[in-house]
Parts: C-alpha cells; sequence; structure tokens
C-alpha cells in the first residue's frame, strides 16, 4: 500500500514501520518528512510526466516570513538526525541547508520589526556556524553567511535602498 503526501508516493509500511512521522513544525514538516523518508528508503523511483501542478499563492504558507521561519531549522536538525549513519548524505545536505538560510537573511530587510531581524540574523548565523562540514559549494555559501552584514540586513531596509539605487539610475 502506498500513501500520497503533496506530488510523492511514499509506502505506507515504511512510514509504519521507522515510524516516521511530520514533526509538530508551523513550516517544514514536509521537508523533515520526506527526508527522513529518503534516509530509509533503498530505491526511488521518479514519472517523467508532469502530473503535479504545484502553486504558490500570496497568502500560501510557503510564503510565510518571521520567527516561524526558525520551524526550518529544527525541521534541518531533525534531517541531520535522519542522515547521521550517511556521512556523505550530511555533506549534501549541508549544501540545502545553508542555501535555506542564505534565501532568509536576504529577506530580513522585509520584516518590519527589527528586534525580530537581529534575532533572527543571530540564530541564522548560529546555526550555519553549527552545520556539519559540506560540499565546496556548501562552504562558499557558510562564508557568505558568516561574512554578511548585520547592518544591511538588519538596520536598513529595502525601500530605503531600493529608493536609493532607483533615484541613481533615473536621474
Amino acid at each position: 500500500m502506498n500513501s500520497i503526501t503533496g506530488n510523492k508516493l511514499f509506502r505506507t509500511e515504511l512510514v509504519q514501520e521507522f515510524d516516521i512521522l511530520f514533526p509538530q513544525l508551523q513550516i517544514g514538516e514536509t521537508l523533515s518528512f520526506y527526508h527522513q523518508y529518503l534516509s530509509i528508503c533503498q530505491t526511488v523511483s521518479m514519472v517523467p510526466d508532469p502530473i503535479f501542478v504545484y502553486r504558490l499563492h500570496e497568502d500560501s504558507m510557503s510564503r510565510e516570513n518571521g520567527a516561524k521561519t526558525l520551524d526550518y531549522l529544527k525541521a534541518f536538525e531533525q534531517i541531520e538526525r535522519a542522515y547521521r549513519n550517511q556521512p556523505d548524505m550530511k555533506r549534501e545536505f549541508a549544501y540545502d541547508e545553508l542555501a535555506c538560510i542564505k534565501k532568509y537573511i536576504q529577506q530580513l530587510y522585509y520584516y518590519e520589526d527589527k528586534r525580530e531581524r537581529f534575532l533572527l540574523f543571530d540564530k541564522y548565523r548560529a546555526a550555519a556556524a553549527c552545520i556539519p562540514e559540506g560540499t565546496k559549494e556548501a562552504e562558499k555559501i557558510r562564508r557568505w553567511i558568516l561574512r554578511a552584514s548585520k547592518y544591511f540586513y538588519c538596520i536598513t531596509s529595502f525601500p530605503f535602498w531600493q529608493e536609493k539605487l532607483t533615484s541613481r539610475f533615473t536621474k
């Protein structure tokens, strides 16, 4: 028997045998579930034809920002545990985790609450420093995160820079 989650099929027997559950997170729960499953399955098959359409709406949970994004860090911790006996997978996964953190840092200037920006920036940077060593590409992203300017992402706001750049090029 198979179970359907999102656009993927899973063998129910494996999910039950290995007690794979969706974690109690606001966002990132499907990511954690998928990787827990991938860490124990022996084969993966793909259908070459597009049979699923994914639409992202403005009010979608996938577009949520703010402190909820810290749940992704919890999801990543669960995934790292799932790959604890697979060092090659952990190295590959480090890239995904660091890329996600970089994306969230780059979105900080959209948050209205400056205190929240500082809190999130510090937590993202601390998380990036703790991620196990990854591929060369992952390490490049880690260096970017650890060198990112707190001032640029936490004190200034995107509309300010957008106005400055727009006025500079329209004169």
